[in-house]
């Protein structure tokens, strides 16, 4: 496995892997491929994190899948391929909505099915805004705390700096240790998307923070363009076909088709 994790900070890390780069700038990739893709940089994060002695499979470790994004890092396959034992786990579903000035982000949740508790939980999802994870962070630790939890480890394969921030200040909060990996990129978050405030997670965006070479990469990808990196991660995993019809006209907004 080719994978590399630089810290940005104590608690935040950049992971490099071949794994993100092929459906981070191509967003045509879908499907079986993709699945793979997330999949397998889920297995990068596990491995880094235990290189780099931030996470031992010995302690009581469980995981934390956020509905429906969070489903498709698959951590339950890859904590096999790293560490070749079941991972316990447990499930929220989370939606966010635009308040009624479409201006802002709120977020509720309908299903839980907590019965895993550790003193560690891994979570892996796509961060924007982080408004509906840090939801389902609070309400998974409400449950979790009193029964020994004290550390988060958060993967998300393209997130962007505020959504990361949000999480981490929902951590500190509830008295949470945090680690987050974000994937390639930190990247930074359009005000004014292309169909939604708070959502787009462009490479070229002043804000994001990533290799040189990355950049050049984007630029070259989408034309010069602030094109989302990743699209409707939801959509483009267990719906295909829609998510690429919505991929033809963000491209022809973009002038990307010419």
């Amino acid at each position: 496995m080719t994978y590399t994790l630089r810290p940005l900070d104590t608690d935040t890390y950049l992971l490099e892997s071949p794994a993100l780069e092929s459906f981070l700038f191509d967003r045509m990739v879908v499907g079986i491929p993709l699945l793979n893709a997330a999949r397998e940089a889920t297995t990068h994060w596990l491995a880094a994190l235990r290189d780099h002695q931030l996470l031992d499979p010995n302690e009581s470790v469980a995981g934390l899948t956020i509905l429906t994004g969070g489903l498709y890092y698959a951590l339950q396959p890859a904590w096999q391929t790293v560490f070749g034992t079941l991972l316990p786990e447990n499930f929220i579903g989370v939606k966010r909505h635009l308040d009624e000035r479409n201006q802002q982000w709120f977020a509720d949740y309908h299903y839980m099915s907590f019965e895993a508790p550790g003193d560690t939980v891994l979570v892996g999802d796509t961060v924007a805004s982080g408004v509906s994870l840090a939801q389902g962070m609070r309400a998974f630790a409400q449950w979790a705390i009193p029964l020994g939890l004290k550390k988060v480890h958060f993967f998300s394969a393209c997130g962007s700096r505020l959504g990361g921030l949000r999480i981490r200040e929902t951590c500190a909060g509830l008295g949470l240790r945090l680690t987050f990996t974000h994937g390639l990129a930190a990247f930074g978050m359009s005000e004014k998307g292309w169909q939604l405030p708070d959502t787009d997670l462009p490479w070229l965006h002043p804000d994001t923070l990533t290799q040189p070479h990355y950049l050049k990469r984007a630029q070259q990808a989408f034309r010069g363009k602030p094109v989302c990196a990743i699209g409707d991660w939801g959509m483009r995993c267990k719906n295909p076909k829609a998510y690429l019809e919505e991929w033809r006209q963000e491209a022809a907004y973009w002038q990307l088709n010419d």
